[in-house]
């Protein structure tokens, strides 16, 4: 597989991810705002599952360093793929509690109180569990994002009540989210190679691990986000998407009847040779030159060339 072993490609990786890990949240903004977050999220994760399978068969499988990604696949211990797809799982329902905190209070607000508790709280949980960094620097970064979590319920009560919002619900669902993603790593963790030696066979690679990692996503998604159709944190909203979907279909059935009772008013006057070509199937295409000719009843000329009635003894 494909390791980065430079230091400066590694810290320009590391800030990309940080990029695009606090721009994905843009993404539902340009789905639109008549597309529920509901029916987002099942794009979003069936996005995550193909980029992890599309990373295991190239990267995680081209290269010299590591175990490939179905060897390591089959040397894998089934508790470490299990570890790494419960973490999946945790994580997948807190960013889903995520994104519906998002389309509530919006992202300058939901994001940096559900990020921010994540961040925190998976700084201390990783750092009990491993300590290993300085200790100053961690904390002291999760000194400002505890700033930052002050200052945006602080701005957001204030928007709450200026737009009459339930001025709670949002900030939970931040809560609720960033609680579960601060724990989903650790899950993780636990299953990865670090070391890439014969010592620790039966972990996995981290190429594997995202792979069960989406696999548990997804999964969870199949139970979570029914709840979430079903129970919607804004039932107003959803429903006015059912209504617009049934505005919509409503039209079309319309739009479908009229052309079928032209088609028919066509058809009972013998008209069919100038009616337009149209969507409607074989069955009401026009008929013209001879099939029209074919088709037309031929005229009676005179009386007695009629067959005479049959009449029962």
């Amino acid at each position: 597989m494909v390791l980065v072993e430079n230091y400066t490609l590694a810290v320009l990786l590391c800030v990309l991810a940080m990029i695009c890990w606090g721009s994905w949240q843009n993404t539902q903004n340009l789905a639109g705002k008549n597309w529920r977050f509901e029916l987002y999220y099942w794009d979003f994760i069936i996005g995550i599952f193909l980029f992890s399978i599309f990373m295991a068969f190239t990267f995680g499988s081209f290269g010299s360093s590591g175990r490939p990604f179905l060897s390591d696949l089959r040397q894998a211990d089934p508790s470490n793929l299990l570890s790494a797809a419960i973490g999946g799982a945790i994580w997948n329902l807190g960013t889903l509690l995520l994104i519906a905190a998002i389309s509530i209070a919006g992202m300058s607000v939901a994001f940096p109180i559900g990020g921010g508790i994540g961040w925190i709280l998976g700084i201390v949980i990783n750092y009990m569990g491993k300590p290993e960094g300085n200790p100053w620097f961690l904390f002291g970064g999760s000194a400002v994002i505890v700033l930052a979590i002050i200052f945006s319920m602080i701005s957001y009560r204030k928007l709450a009540s200026a737009q009459h919002k339930a001025p709670l619900k949002g900030i939970l669902l931040s809560f609720a989210a960033g609680i579960l993603i601060a724990f989903f790593y650790r899950f993780v963790a636990s299953a990865l190679d670090t070391t890439f030696t014969p010592q620790e066979s039966g972990k996995i690679t981290s190429y594997t691990a995202v792979v069960l990692f989406s696999i548990g996503a997804i999964v969870s998604t199949l139970l979570f986000n029914p709840v979430f159709m079903r129970k919607p944190v804004q039932p107003d909203k959803l429903l006015e998407t059912v209504q617009r979907a049934l505005d919509h279909a409503h039209r079309a059935t319309e739009e479908l009847h009229r052309r079928d009772a032209d088609v028919l008013a066509l058809d009972h006057m013998g008209g069919r040779a100038h009616q337009p070509r149209n969507s409607l199937g074989p069955a009401h295409e026009p008929l013209v030159g001879r099939d029209f000719a074919r088709h037309t009843p031929r005229p009676v000329d005179r009386l007695d060339t009629l067959p005479e009635p049959h009449v029962r003894d």
